[in-house]
C-alpha cells in the first residue's frame, strides 16, 4: 500500500456483484470436477455470506407523492412509445379536490409543454373558473402521457394506466373527469356503465364528458359539459 493513499470502502452494488460473481465461477469449478475435471489449484479462498432462501423478494416502493409520479413517468421505459417524443406529465397539487384527465396529449400540448393548451386551454379556464376552480387547484393529467403513433396497443395502454393509477392514489377523495371518448373506451373497452352520470373505475368515480377541443368544434356540446361540471363540483364541495 502506497503511503499517503486514501482508499474508499468499496460501493455495496459492486461488492454485491463481485461476491455473484465469484459464487458463480465457483459453482462452474464444481460442476466441472463433477465432469472430471482434476482439481485447479491456486485459486483464492473466499468465505461468501450466507444465502437466506426463506427471504421475500422485496417490491420497489410506488411513488407517494405527484413530483415522484411525475419523476416516475420521465424515466419510464416500459413500453414501444418511450424515446419516440417528449411526453407530458399532470400538474397540480397533492390532495386536489379534483382530478381532470384527457385521453392524451395533444399536438399543442407537446409544443407548449402542459396539457389542455391553446384554445381548448383558454376554454377549459374558463369553465373551471365558473364552478369556482382555478388550474392550479385541481390535478390535470392524460392517460397516456407520450405521444400517440396510431392505435393504441395494450403493451402500451397498460404502463401509463399504472402512472395513472398512482396519482389517483395521491388524490385519494377526488372525483374525476374525464374529458374525451378515446379515454372512455380505454377504461371501459366494454363501455362504462353509467348510473346517474357518474361511472367507476377501480372504485373510483368517473364523470366522463367532452374534451373541451370538441365544444369548439360542436358548442352544442356544451350544456352536457356544464351539467357534468356541475354535478362534479357538487361531488368535490363546491
Amino acid at each position: 500500500m502506497y503511503k499517503g493513499t486514501k482508499y474508499k470502502p468499496m460501493p455495496d452494488r459492486i461488492a454485491t456483484e463481485l461476491v455473484e460473481a465469484i459464487r458463480e465461477t465457483r459453482a462452474f469449478l464444481e460442476d466441472q470436477t463433477r465432469l472430471g475435471l482434476k482439481e485447479i489449484t491456486g485459486l483464492p479462498s473466499v468465505t461468501l455470506p450466507a444465502q437466506d432462501d426463506t427471504a421475500e423478494p422485496q417490491e420497489k416502493a410506488l411513488p407517494t407523492t405527484l413530483a415522484a409520479v411525475a419523476e416516475a413517468v420521465k424515466a419510464c421505459s416500459a413500453c414501444p412509445l418511450a424515446g419516440q417524443g417528449d411526453r407530458l406529465t399532470g400538474a397540480g397539487p397533492d390532495g386536489a379536490p379534483l382530478v381532470v384527465a384527457v385521453p392524451a396529449p395533444a399536438r399543442i400540448d407537446l409544443e407548449q409543454g402542459r396539457l389542455l393548451s391553446g384554445e381548448a386551454g383558454k376554454l377549459f379556464d374558463a369553465i373551471l373558473f365558473a364552478f369556482g376552480f382555478t388550474r392550479d387547484q385541481v390535478y390535470v393529467t392524460s392517460l397516456v402521457k407520450c405521444p400517440q403513433q396510431g392505435p393504441l396497443t395494450a403493451s402500451e395502454l397498460t404502463p401509463c394506466l399504472e402512472h395513472f393509477r398512482q396519482e389517483l392514489a395521491c388524490c385519494p377523495e377526488a372525483p374525476v373527469v374525464l374529458m374525451g371518448a378515446d379515454g372512455g373506451r380505454w377504461l371501459w373497452p366494454e363501455g362504462p356503465q353509467k348510473e346517474s352520470g357518474w361511472s367507476r373505475w377501480e372504485d373510483r368515480a368517473f364523470r366522463l364528458t367532452h374534451h373541451p377541443a370538441e365544444l369548439l368544434r360542436n358548442p352544442a356540446l356544451k350544456p352536457q359539459v356544464w351539467e357534468d361540471l356541475r354535478e362534479l363540483g357538487k361531488a368535490s364541495g363546491r
